[in-house]
């Protein structure tokens, strides 16, 4: 009874620390939603609130316009009752739980979605205290004090992969499981028992579902190094061993067979998809951070800089380094190096393995090789694996500190730890002088910018060293130091929390911070009153700070209340695309408005609609392969004469109007000889010759693959309502008679579609001849068609669309998405969770 006791307060400190550095989020209205720190334009919404400045350069464009808007869709899905496994509004369809990173079936991004927006904010904060609660129950379990616990938890949660990336959902997801899947390893460690099993393989199932699956698998490397490790410092036998190695195995097992609904989906995405990762591919090995860019682990805001284009996920340095632990961290670290005691051997694998991590990520052969493992060479660490090595040096951080404290020569030891830490420091700021020579040129309002993040982070980290060392010294009991050093850590890594507040609003940041450190010096001489008026000080003084000024984390706003142009369109009640360009309604947000976008942002694309894309949609595709992912209507800025999209669609009208293209959205732009059909905020041209999502032909021409059949397409330009490319030959009984349809004898067959749903599409046909319907949605394994009560077959289309060959007569066709795959899945998933349940209802409890 007293452990949970002290575990709720433990719970209830995380929440008032949490709430304390993000106050403006939790009590003043604020948000860190990601959409509304962008540069105007590039939000669906009419937003006029306070804005922060640019300062947030890391990859804020998955979040902002592939994951909320998705969001949005998904959980209007659930509340609908529909499973979300297909997105119509994308490009021309797309799947949507076998992204994997949509996170669709993980319950906490399941609350959030069905919550209303208002409420995502504490979503996005929640996954802090999550990961901070489990970090110190993993670390209590190890039997380290509840203040070192405390601690760990405390720094993992504040680190840089939570901080930067707290509203990128796929990463954070990951993160926050990383502690939950230790703790669950660690009770089955120490207790046997078969529950713990069960818990441990339903942990490491959520993990798998949260969202990131490149972190996924750096989570996986670290808890099999991480069991085995602690199996072979029991010395066991070999049968021991044997035994233990099959439970571990087991847990995988169980744990896989829990998500297949998820990764048997997935795995039949990847051959049918454009993506990043090819088997056997580099990518695990490419691209390794720039050593000079290491500073920013220990002092992130040497790159708090503006970046003034982030619309593609490749910007900012910080994207290059995966988190950051601030200076205390590293000095724990360092110092307990020199101590031996119990948890020592914990404390060296921690330790290592988050700096094997890193110096990987920066290329260094001797541990660069792990890149060219199987599974770790589908992954590029220097971003994805920033969970694994954060969480894995806040836990030796935590380690360090109860040897510190209990050692009794800190006044000798501790002054060698200062003396490597200071070194490194210089040693990085004097590996790449140019880091610094980049600025000479700057005139005095760009440097009010950069230099208050520089020489802030160069102040905080130095004043934090020589605070850390004085208190280790000359705090007058344990108690005192684990106070003062708790303290440190919160003010240290609050320091470092971009808030996007302008000069000389920066400057401002230290009064909080030389008031913290004075309240941190009198918790060390136990002058607890004061202590505490000065916690209030330091609070109020970052609050003060972060409301008076002009720009910083902006106000809540519905992100999906619709504009007077979305009204426009949702009037028209046919089936059409759209296309929009300069940044207005970037997708995805047209699927949370139920629009149908031929655009995409996306982690894996259809491979037939990708290459559509780049042979008739967009000439001059992107010449970075992650930004094909990303069909935006913005041009490529990469290129020397970038290319409106305005004059892509006016050069390829014909193959957008094949999709269904019937508006074009535009700011400023005039599309001459197509009629301008609103005019307000935006302009909205209207596409006369956009061809209806559904018709029939009856032509037919042949191709041996879907890259020529699309080519083939600009062959049967003037015919392309009439004439079907397929790559393979139609039903026996369907004949063509080209004479009897140069009389036009078919020419009044009519189609029409009844009800579009997500998973599910009803059409009416009447045919006078036999012949071909043709939705221009997707041919996509997992679609099946029935007309009637019989199954039709559906036929790929130009390379890329269904089509159904229709006797004449009338018909009544619905194509429905069930993929096998997902069948599959639920069905072994299923299975595999009642044979688990019945293990632990009809089996005695014993050690096994």
């Amino acid at each position: 009874m007293l452990k949970n006791k002290i575990n709720l307060y433990i719970c209830l400190f995380y929440f008032l620390i949490i709430s304390a550095v993000y106050s403006q989020i939790v009590f003043f209205g604020k948000t860190l939603v990601p959409n509304l720190y962008y540069p105007k334009g590039f939000s669906p919404v009419a937003y006029e609130g306070r804005r922060p400045i640019n300062t947030f350069n890391i990859d804020l464009a998955t979040p902002t316009f592939y994951e909320m808007p998705v969001n949005k869709l998904i959980g209007d899905m659930y509340l609908k009752g529909t499973l979300p496994l297909w997105d119509p509004y994308e490009g021309v369809g797309v799947p949507l739980a076998a992204q994997y990173s949509t996170r669709v079936f993980f319950p906490y991004q399941i609350l959030e979605d069905i919550s209303p927006y208002w409420l995502w904010d504490y979503f996005i904060l929640g996954r802090l205290l999550i990961a901070a609660f489990f970090t110190y129950l993993f670390l209590r379990l190890l039997g380290i004090s509840y203040s070192c616990a405390f601690l760990g938890g405390l720094l993992y949660s504040l680190s840089g992969s939570f901080v930067w990336f707290v509203n990128l959902e796929q990463f954070v997801n990951v993160a926050m499981m990383i502690p939950v899947c230790l703790f669950s390893l660690e009770r089955i460690l120490q207790f046997k028992k078969r529950r713990y099993f069960i818990e441990a393989a339903v942990v490491f199932a959520l993990m798998l579902l949260a969202g990131q699956p490149e972190i996924a698998i750096y989570v996986m490397l670290l808890v099999t190094f991480y069991y085995f490790f602690r199996i072979l410092i029991e010395k066991p036998n070999i049968l021991s061993f044997l035994k233990e190695t099959l439970r571990f195995v087991g847990i995988l097992i169980l744990s896989l067979s829990f998500s297949l609904f998820l990764i048997l989906p997935f795995l039949e995405f990847i051959p049918n998809a454009y993506h990043c990762h090819p088997l056997g591919g580099t990518m695990g090995t490419q691209e390794p951070t720039r050593l000079h860019l290491a500073i920013g682990v220990i002092i992130p805001s040497f790159f708090e800089l503006p970046t003034f284009h982030r619309i593609f996920p490749h910007n900012g340095a910080w994207d290059s380094l995966g988190g950051y632990t601030g200076v205390l961290m590293i000095y724990l670290i360092l110092s307990a190096f020199f101590y031996k005691y119990r948890y020592q051997r914990l404390f060296l694998f921690f330790s290592l393995f988050g700096f094997s991590i890193i110096l990987k990520n920066f290329g260094f052969p001797l541990i660069a090789w792990l890149g060219k493992l199987p599974l770790l060479d589908q992954s590029w660490s220097p971003r994805w694996a920033g969970p694994v090595w954060t969480f894995s040096l806040a836990c030796a951080s935590a380690l360090g500190l109860q040897a510190i404290i209990g050692a009794k020569y800190r006044k000798k030891v501790l002054p060698w730890g200062i003396s490597f830490f200071l070194l490194f420091i210089i040693g990085l700021l004097s590996y790449k002088t140019t880091y610094f020579s980049q600025f000479k040129d700057l005139n005095t309002d760009q440097l009010k910018v950069v230099l208050p993040p520089i020489l802030g982070g160069l102040i905080v980290a130095i004043l934090t060293i020589f605070t850390l060392t004085y208190i280790s010294i000359y705090s007058r009991n344990k108690k005192s130091l684990l106070y003062s050093i708790i303290c440190l850590a919160i003010l240290e890594l609050s320091f470092y929390i971009p808030k996007g507040i302008d000069f000389p609003w920066t400057v401002y940041k230290f009064v909080p911070f030389f008031l913290g450190a004075g309240t941190v010096f009198l918790l060390a001489n136990e002058k607890w009153n004061l202590s505490i008026a000065g916690i209030i000080l330091v609070v109020l003084s970052y609050v003060f700070i972060d409301i008076e000024s002009p720009y910083g984390f902006p106000d809540r706003y519905n992100l999906f209340k619709k504009s007077d142009y979305i009204k426009f369109l949702e009037e028209d009640k046919d089936f059409f695309r759209i296309i929009a360009g300069g940044g207005i309604l970037m997708p995805n947000f047209p699927s949370a408005f139920r629009l149908f976008d031929i655009r995409y942002i996306t982690s894996l694309s259809p491979a037939t609609y990708q290459n559509y894309v780049d042979q008739h949609l967009l000439k001059s595709p992107h010449e970075w392969i992650t930004d094909r992912l990303w069909f935006t209507g913005l041009p490529d800025i990469h290129k020397s004469i970038p290319r409106s999209i305005y004059d892509e669609i006016r050069d390829n009208l014909l193959y957008y109007s094949y999709l269904g293209v019937k508006y074009i959205i535009s700011n400023n732009y005039q599309l001459l000889g197509l009629p301008l059909v609103y005019d307000k905020e935006v302009k909205i041209y209207k596409n006369t010759h956009y061809i209806p999502r559904l018709y029939i032909a009856h032509k037919i021409e042949y191709s041996s693959t879907y890259q020529e059949a699309q080519s083939l397409m600009a062959k049967t330009i003037f015919d392309i309502k009439d004439t079907v490319i397929l790559e393979e030959g139609p039903p026996e009984w369907y004949k063509f008679s080209t004479e009897e349809y140069a009389n036009k004898k078919y020419i009044n067959s009519l189609a029409s579609i009844e009800e579009y749903s997500l998973n599910r599409i009803k059409i009416q046909a009447s045919l006078k001849e036999n012949g071909i319907l043709v939705l221009t949605d997707l041919f996509y394994p997992g679609w099946k068609a029935h007309s009637g009560n019989k199954e039709a077959k559906i036929y790929r289309v130009n390379g890329l669309v269904r089509g159904i060959f229709l006797k004449k007569g009338k018909h009544s066709i619905t194509f429905k998405y069930s993929p096998f795959s997902f069948r599959m899945g639920v069905v072994i998933s299923g299975l595999s969770l009642l044979l688990t349940l019945a293990l632990v209802l009809f089996l005695r409890p014993r050690c096994v």
